[in-house]
């Protein structure tokens, strides 16, 4: 029996797994209660083969991630979001400020945190989920307008955007439909990580899979693409909500 560690790209990130040689037919792929991706193969069979296989499986192997996180963060405490934490938005720390005036936005140091009910920590994370979802919006269509003209004629319309809280992928897109979704907790990262997701979606307009064409491409609009990839692989999901 012999083990490595190797990693794939996967749902828009670098996932390791583990890989053990031994004497199976078949090549078998687990995902552990504690998030560890785990594959056995038989000792004739390629890494090429099982990195294919894995990629066939990507569904799969996401959907696991994500009901090992959900069990992750139920099992976990939850951010109350009292009076003076500090708080993550767009990469910068900011004082938390809960109050029942005016509209939830960012003053100086202090995200300011509107809502009705201010002893209730679900109603903050509601709150926070509203104002999150509204600057993700907002900073994305943006950067859709100023990444369209990197890519056409081939990209002749806008995408759709749809926003979606995952915990196994940054975003996805469908060419077909002219849909990307994002991860509604990008905004608690910086904008340049934004930026290399939406052209990372953008590209599969252009190539639906992740093939040396799609890199190309990619490269040709963004050529540092990989170190914040990289960057961006790096720091823990966030999850305020």
């Amino acid at each position: 029996m012999k083990k490595s560690v190797r990693s794939i790209f996967l749902g828009g990130r670098n996932i390791s797994y583990e890989c053990t040689r031994k004497k199976v037919k078949n090549i078998n792929i687990r995902v552990h209660p504690d998030g560890k991706l785990c594959v056995s193969a038989p000792f004739f069979v390629s890494y090429a083969k099982i990195d294919e296989v894995l990629k066939m499986k990507e569904s799969f192997i996401l959907n696991a991630f994500e009901r090992t996180a959900e069990r992750k963060q139920q099992a976990g405490a939850d951010f109350l979001f009292e009076e003076n934490d500090t708080i993550l938005f767009f990469g910068k720390e900011y004082f938390l400020h809960i109050t029942s005036e005016g509209s939830s936005h960012i003053e100086e140091n202090r995200l300011i945190l509107s809502l009705k009910k201010t002893e209730e920590p679900k109603n903050r994370k509601e709150a926070f989920k509203r104002f999150a979802e509204k600057e993700l919006r907002a900073y994305a269509l943006q950067t859709f307008e100023r990444m369209l003209p990197l890519f056409t004629p081939e990209v002749s319309a806008l995408p759709a955007l749809k926003l979606y809280t995952m915990r196994a992928r940054w975003g996805s897109c469908r060419p077909k439909s002219g849909i990307i979704t994002l991860n509604t907790r990008l905004a608690f990262y910086p904008k340049k990580y934004i930026d290399y997701v939406i052209a990372h979606e953008f590209t599969h307009l252009l190539h639906a899979d992740h093939s040396k064409d799609f890199y190309r491409a990619l490269a040709l609009r963004m050529p540092d693409w990989e170190s914040k990839r990289k960057a961006l692989n790096q720091e823990p999901m966030k999850e305020y909500f």
